[in-house]
């Protein structure tokens, strides 16, 4: 009984037809498309966190009704 394994990546580098097949196209596609999309998600998050964090220490730094 054998199981089929995928074929590790240093013989799929050695494949003659390895930069024509999909694999390596995708890969790059994948790169270059998350890359950006990353960096604008996180710039997103930062604006809005830091509008967030200005909020909540301003409400902590003011004075409750309560205190005298």
């Amino acid at each position: 009984m054998t199981s089929a394994q995928p074929p590790h990546l240093a013989e799929a580098l050695r494949r003659r037809g390895y930069l024509i097949s999909s694999w390596p196209w995708r890969a790059l596609a994948y790169l270059v498309t998350t890359v950006p999309i990353a960096g604008l998600l996180s710039l997103g998050l930062l604006v809005v966190g830091r509008r967030v964090l200005a909020v909540l220490t301003y409400l902590r730094t003011q004075p409750t009704p309560l205190d005298p």
